[in-house]
């Protein structure tokens, strides 16, 4: 399909445009512009009021300088009246001679004259225009502060003297000097005075006439640059927006070829480009508009996606050709048909409902998923995704669909294995749960609550719950061993009890896992629960049984022992009745008249000897009587063949049997407890002897000893008896016996030792003769010398 190119912002920028006239000469935009004429005029208002400002000063200066002139002259006629007044009271004192009086009023008049001395002189520093006419001026005041207060004191000091003759005579000339100096003083600053108040009048008079000049020229100027700046400014922006309007009326009129003709790079002129711009594109679209609707009419037929429209009574007015196929019709068997034709029953009210709401609300989707039923039966679901909208004023539904068929059948694959895998957990007994690191639940399965007997309406329960249901013995160890995992991050496992609210205790192997982030932090802990309960109580059970079986085998020893009584106390009384001659010996060598110290020793020693081979019969008997747990430990097995050899090779000399060993010199050794191994070889032997007893012919019992190809040590016997029965694995069935005094016990504890050694105990007929060959097998022990 098509597309509107829209031009970039540089691409905008190349555009040319024509020139529109002197005023879109500036590139400014209209902010700065109507910135910069405001800016403008406020500098012209400056400059004018700066200007009458200059002017009034002119005016006002003259003045200023009249006023200091006039206090000048008023300073300089203060000084001259103390002057005059200190004449006064000189000449008062010469009148009335009073001295007290006179010496009082001093101090003040010395005090008011140099204040009125110091005002002139500063009077005089502020109008230095007089100070320049006559320089004689500051002189003559500062001649008058020194002779004055000097006068003064000479003054009192003769009044004090009551020299009244030089008071008189200093009143008639000096103090009458001080008064014709102040008065010329006084004359040559009034003259100066007066020449500065003529000609301060006549710079007043002359600054007035100017300011009346230049104050309405600038005011004229700042009105003229105004209205030019402001008639610049307007005409830069209403005629840009004049052309701008007549743009917008060709476009209304449906003229996309007009562009305005606006030039520049401020607001208006890139509006103005933007318009042209849209014109273009509007252009373009509109070439592009009948296009499209044929190309989206191309698309709604052939889109693999289900299209419907439909009425408000439900008659599909439209649906695309894929939605037709999808449901194995034709587009002209669909058109005219209720829509409810094709849903499956059960799911007509409901979508009915569906498309109602949507009519009730137009404007707003509705989503529902439903089954409809193709042409040849068969069944699809599907999810409707519908829209109430208007076209031609008639309420239609847009309706589109999307075939959910494997989703669905995915769904349900998923609700089947998550039916399978609670029912394995309820089988196994094995719940699931998941915690985050903070303590808060997050998941538990339907069995984990079972096997917690927690109420699933409750939720899953936080960890401290959890805690309290552990038992108190295993409470503090429990919760410390998976707080040390979690911390630690690694994966743990270990066994505890729980106490259910109805006392019931349950055994609980507990597995987790940490799920750490991306920074390593445990952010969540998952695991399962397995209550295994019932394999503690058939470990308890196998402990209960293998103690009986130990019984049993211990039983199987004594009574094989006793019935071995006479053999074994003619094989204790060998070595004994030995020691015994020996011991006479050694009394005879020794009771000679002269000792025969030697022999005696040698007597003596065979007499040892014969006494430890008696003890190692003990030692080995009562072995086989103690009822001890079993140990394990590496066994040599050819040694415990021979030593069971020995102990039987009396009993079966007494019925005329011979046993013969055949032992590899090169075999290993082998992890398991010796006794209940001698156990085995003894049952078997055993056995041999009971099979030959009675019967003609040789008599002979066969033990050999040798490495397998599976690296175990097998040992077989074979004897020359009666054989075994057709079924050979029934003569290792408990209680199963072929002897008229067996117990039955005898193989079945055999295979059982043989088997919890990790080997193996079986039986044969022998081929070609008489007899039966037992064979059992051993693991060897790897790195152990023979």
């Amino acid at each position: 399909m098509p597309t509107t190119r829209t031009n970039s912002p540089a691409e905008a920028q190349r555009t040319p445009h024509t020139t529109g006239g002197p005023f879109r000469k500036s590139a400014l935009s209209i902010g700065r512009r109507l910135a910069v004429c405001f800016v403008l005029i406020v500098l012209s208002m400056v400059a004018a009021d700066t200007l009458a400002f200059w002017q009034f000063r002119r005016t006002v200066a003259p003045s200023q300088r009249l006023n200091n002139a006039d206090q000048t002259s008023l300073a300089i006629a203060r000084v001259r009246l103390d002057v005059d007044t200190f004449r006064d009271k000189v000449a008062a004192l010469e009148s009335s001679h009073d001295t007290n009086q006179f010496s009082t009023e001093a101090v003040g008049l010395r005090q008011s004259f140099l204040q009125d001395v110091g005002d002139a002189q500063q009077t005089l520093s502020i109008a230095p225009e007089i100070a320049r006419e006559d320089p004689t001026l500051p002189a003559a005041l500062e001649t008058l502060e020194v002779t004055l207060p000097s006068q003064l004191d000479t003054a009192v000091r003769l009044a004090v003297a009551e020299d009244w003759t030089a008071v008189r005579l200093r009143l008639k000339t000096q103090i009458q000097d001080l008064i014709d100096l102040s008065s010329s003083l006084v004359q040559r600053v009034d003259r100066q005075v007066q020449r500065q108040r003529t000609k301060a009048i006549e710079d007043a008079q002359t600054a007035q006439r100017r300011l009346f000049i230049v104050v309405p020229v600038a005011g004229l100027l700042t009105l003229l640059v105004a209205v030019a700046l402001g008639w610049y400014t307007t005409q830069s922006i209403t005629v840009p927006l004049a052309e701008l309007a007549s743009g917008t009326q060709a476009l209304a009129r449906g003229d996309f070829r007009r562009e305005v003709n606006v030039g520049g790079n401020d607001e208006l002129a890139v509006v103005g480009r933007a318009f042209n711009q849209a014109g273009r594109q509007l252009q373009q679209l509109y070439e592009e508009l009948r296009d499209s609707e044929e190309q989206w009419r191309a698309a709604f037929e052939s889109n693999p996606t289900m299209y419907f429209i439909v009425d408000s009574v439900g008659t599909i007015m439209s649906v695309n050709s894929f939605g037709a196929e999808k449901l194995g019709y034709t587009m002209g068997e669909l058109l005219g048909q209720p829509v409810l034709n094709v849903f499956y029953e059960p799911d007509k009210d409901a979508v009915q409902q569906h498309a109602q709401t949507c009519f009730q609300q137009p404007g707003q989707t509705t989503k529902w998923e439903a089954r409809k039923i193709r042409k040849d039966g068969t069944m699809l679901w599907v999810r409707e995704t519908a829209n109430a909208v208007f076209l031609k004023r008639r309420p239609v539904l847009l309706v589109v669909c999307e075939d959910i068929t494997e989703q669905k059948r995915a769904e349900e694959a998923l609700q089947r294995s998550e039916a399978y895998l609670a029912e394995a957990q309820r089988l196994t007994q094995t719940g699931s749960w998941a915690y985050r690191a903070g303590g808060n639940a997050l998941y538990w399965s339907e069995e984990n609550f079972r096997i917690w007997g927690v109420d699933p309406q409750q939720g899953a329960p936080d960890l401290e719950i959890v805690r309290q249901r552990i038992h108190p013995e295993d409470r503090d160890t429990a919760t410390e061993y998976g707080w040390r995992a979690v911390q630690a991050a690694t994966d743990y496992s270990h066994e505890f009890r729980i106490v259910l609210p109805d006392g019931t205790v349950r055994h609980i192997r507990s597995v987790g896992h940490p799920v750490l982030s991306a920074s390593g932090e445990v952010i969540e802990v998952v695991g399962t629960h397995v209550d295994v309960t019932e394999r503690k109580r058939a470990e308890e059970e196998r402990d209960r049984l293998r103690k009986m079986e130990a019984e049993l085998a211990h039983i199987n020893r004594v009574s094989m022992l006793g019935e071995l009584a006479g053999s074994l106390g003619h094989e204790i009384k060998q070595p004994i009745a030995a020691a015994v001659t020996n011991a006479n010996s050694c009394l005879r060598w020794l009771k000679r008249d002269r000792p025969d110290v030697e022999e005696a020793q040698e007597a003596a020693a065979r007499m040892v000897e014969d006494a430890m081979r008696a003890a190692d019969i003990i030692d080995r008997m009562k072995s086989l009587y103690k009822k001890d747990a079993p140990q394990r430990e590496m066994v040599n097995v050819n040694g415990v063949i021979k030593e069971i050899v020995l102990m039987l090779r009396n009993e079966a000399a007494r019925h005329g049997i011979s046993i013969r060993s055949e032992l590899a010199a090169d075999i290993p050794y082998v992890i398991g407890d010796r006794v209940q191994l001698q156990q085995v070889l003894m049952n078997l032997l055993i056995n041999g002897i009971d099979a030959m007893k009675g019967i003609d012919g040789m008599r002979e019992i066969t033990i050999s000893s040798q490495c397998n190809d599976n690296d175990e040590l097998l040992v077989t016997v074979s004897d020359t008896g009666i054989g075994l029965p057709p079924d050979v694995n029934q003569i290792f069935d408990a209680f199963f016996t072929t002897k008229a005094h067996g117990t039955g016990m005898g193989l079945a504890i055999s295979r059982t030792i043989v088997e919890s050694h990790g080997g193996r105990l079986s039986a044969t007929s022998n081929s070609g003769r008489r007899g039966a060959t037992f064979y059992f097998a051993l693991p060897a022990a790897r790195d152990v010398p023979a």
